[in-house]
């Protein structure tokens, strides 16, 4: 499944517009199998190819445009899909960017990193893409 997953990411990260946060919004929220199967799928593959990998050790930290979060090796679909909503709702996650950056966004917020943890990792020269510019 973590396959299928990763290339349903691939397909739909081909494009910046392609696949929006409100279409991800709409397929989590889905009552059809296509829809349900493209939400897992994408955050799945989103996941997978967002961790950070130490000396070929995957850590229990992901890094994505750069936007951090930390959080269980294993994460709850449900509980990932809830945090989404929730914080767009709040506005710290922007449904009218990019699928990835929304759901980036709205992990880094629901799983921060404590200090700690970040200072062992190289930084990236990316900051986040900020909403209110």
């Amino acid at each position: 499944m973590k396959f299928v997953g990763v290339v349903v990411f691939c397909l739909l990260s081909t494009s910046a517009t392609a696949y929006q946060g409100v279409d991800l919004g709409r397929d989590c929220r889905g009552s059809n199998d296509a829809a349900s199967a493209r939400c897992e799928g994408f955050i799945s593959g989103f996941v997978a190819g967002a961790q950070v990998d130490i000396e070929g050790e995957p850590a229990n930290m992901w890094r994505y445009l750069g936007y951090t979060w930390c959080g269980p090796v294993v994460f709850d679909l449900p509980a990932i899909v809830e945090a989404l909503f929730d914080i767009s709702r709040t506005g710290q996650a922007t449904p009218h960017f990019p699928a990835p950056v929304m759901l980036a966004q709205s992990l880094s917020v629901t799983y921060p990193c404590g200090g700690a943890a970040v200072s062992r990792f190289p930084s990236l020269s990316l900051s986040p893409i900020d909403s209110d510019k």
